[in-house]
C-alpha cells in the first residue's frame, strides 16, 4: 500500500513538472516571438495635394452594373470559444458567374474558392485568429498566412501583420478597424487598400474619413455578418457592391476592387426587392464635381478632409461642386427616403499623372537586427539565470 502511496506521488510530481514545463516553454516561446516581431520606421502622412484630380469612374458608365454582396459569416477565434459554433465551406471550388450575386466567406484561417467561366480563380480567406478583434480580407490570396500575435498587438505587430498579408495577397481590407486600431495607429499603418466596413454608422464613417485625411488611399467595401453575429437591433441592412461593369469575371472585380470603379448600397431588408437607386455619372471638369443619379435622394452629402462637410443638397437627383485648392479629397454620400444608402469612393488630388500611394513605414532593419541582439542577450543571461536556480535547488 505504502508503494503505491509512493508510486502515485511520484507520478503527480512528474505531470505537475511536465505542466510546469510546458507552461513555461510557451511563456518563452511567445515572449520570444513578440520580441522578435519587426521594426518600422514612419515617414509623417501627408494629406492628398497636387494639382491632378484622380476619379476611380470612368467617363462613360457601362449600361448595366454587376451586384456583388459580400457575406460573412466566418467567427473570430473568441466567438468559436464561447459560441461553440464552427461554420466551415471545404468545397474544392464554388462558381462565380453573372447569376451570382454573393460571395459567402464561412472560412476563417482556411482558403474559400472561387472560379468563373474563364476557369480564372479566385481565393479568399479571412486572417486573425487571435483574442483581439485585428481582423483582415484578403483577395486573389497566394498562401494563408499564419502569423498573428494572439493576445495583444502594439503598432509594430499590426505594421508587421499588414505587410506580411500584403505580400502574399492582391488586395487587403482592415475589418472594421475602428473596433482594434487607435487613430494614431490608422495614421502611420500603410499596405492596405480597402476599408471593410459591417455598419455604417457615423464612427465608422469617422474612421474611413481618418485615414483618408492622412492621405491613405482606402477604398469603401460594406460587409453583411451573419443574423448571429449582426449587433444591429434594428431593421436589418442588406450591403451590396455595385460594380461598374457588364460581365462579371474574377479579373474584373480585381480591378474594381483595385482601382475603387464601384459603389456601395446599403439597404433595409424589408426594400431589397424594390428598384434601388443607382448612380448614373460622376465626372470632373475643369475642377467642377459633377454627380447624378437616377432618382431623387432625400440628401446628399459631400464629405472631405478631416470628415468636414463641404456640400449639402435635399430632394434632387443632381449635384455640382467646384472643387477648391483645400480640398484633398471629396466622397459623396446618398441617403433615400426608403432608408437607403449609397456610397461613393474618394477623388482625390495627387501631384503626378500616375498616382504612386505613400508608405509612411519603412521596414527598419538596423533597428529590428540591433533590438533582436539585445533581447536575445538578455533571454540567455535570464535563462542562465533561472537555470543555476533550479541547478542548486536540485542539489540540495
Amino acid at each position: 500500500m505504502m508503494q503505491q502511496s509512493q508510486n502515485t506521488s511520484g507520478w503527480s510530481k512528474i505531470i505537475i513538472r511536465l505542466f510546469w514545463a510546458a507552461f513555461f516553454g510557451m511563456l518563452a516561446f511567445l515572449t520570444i516571438f513578440y520580441l522578435s516581431a519587426p521594426f518600422f520606421s514612419y515617414e509623417k502622412p501627408q494629406a492628398f495635394s497636387g494639382t491632378h484630380i484622380h476619379s476611380p469612374y470612368p467617363a462613360v458608365f457601362p449600361q448595366t452594373t454587376v451586384s456583388l454582396s459580400f457575406d460573412l459569416n466566418a467567427l473570430h477565434l473568441a466567438d468559436l470559444l464561447i459560441n461553440g459554433k464552427l461554420r466551415t465551406n471545404f468545397k474544392f471550388y464554388d462558381t462565380l458567374s453573372n447569376t451570382t450575386d454573393k460571395i459567402d466567406i464561412s472560412n476563417f484561417q482556411f482558403m474559400h474558392r472561387y472560379i468563373d467561366n474563364n476557369n480564372d480563380k479566385l481565393l479568399i480567406y479571412r486572417h486573425g485568429y487571435g483574442l483581439t478583434d485585428d481582423q483582415q480580407l484578403c483577395f486573389g490570396a497566394k498562401k494563408v498566412v499564419w502569423t498573428d500575435y494572439p493576445f495583444f498587438q502594439d503598432l509594430r505587430h499590426k505594421q508587421d501583420i499588414i505587410w506580411k498579408l500584403n505580400q502574399t495577397s492582391y488586395l487587403v481590407a482592415l475589418t472594421d478597424p475602428g473596433r482594434s486600431y487607435t487613430a494614431d495607429e490608422l495614421r502611420f499603418l500603410s499596405g492596405y487598400q480597402l476599408i471593410e466596413l459591417t455598419n455604417t454608422d457615423t464612427d465608422a464613417l469617422k474612421v474611413w474619413d481618418l485615414v483618408l485625411s492622412h492621405g491613405h488611399r482606402a477604398n469603401l467595401l460594406l460587409s453583411n455578418l451573419s443574423r448571429s453575429q449582426s449587433l444591429n437591433l434594428e431593421e436589418q441592412k442588406i450591403h451590396t457592391v455595385q460594380l461598374l461593369i457588364n460581365e462579371l469575371n474574377i479579373n474584373q472585380l480585381l480591378e474594381c476592387l483595385a482601382n475603387g470603379s464601384y459603389y456601395c448600397l446599403s439597404r433595409p431588408e424589408s426594400v431589397v426587392n424594390t428598384p434601388s437607386p443607382q448612380l448614373q455619372q460622376l465626372v470632373i471638369q475643369n475642377d467642377t464635381f459633377s454627380l447624378g443619379i437616377n432618382k431623387p435622394a432625400s440628401e446628399i452629402r459631400l464629405i472631405g478632409q478631416d470628415g468636414r462637410l463641404l456640400k449639402k443638397l435635399a430632394d434632387t437627383n443632381q449635384l455640382n461642386y467646384l472643387m477648391r485648392d483645400t480640398d484633398t479629397y471629396i466622397r459623396a454620400e446618398m441617403q433615400f427616403t426608403d432608408g437607403s444608402q449609397l456610397f461613393l469612393n474618394p477623388v482625390f488630388r495627387h501631384e503626378n499623372i500616375d498616382f504612386k500611394p505613400q508608405s509612411p513605414a519603412i521596414f527598419d532593419t538596423d533597428k529590428t537586427a540591433l533590438m533582436r541582439g539585445i533581447y536575445t542577450v538578455l533571454l540567455v543571461l535570464l535563462f542562465m539565470i533561472i537555470f543555476r536556480i533550479f541547478l542548486k535547488r536540485a542539489r540540495n
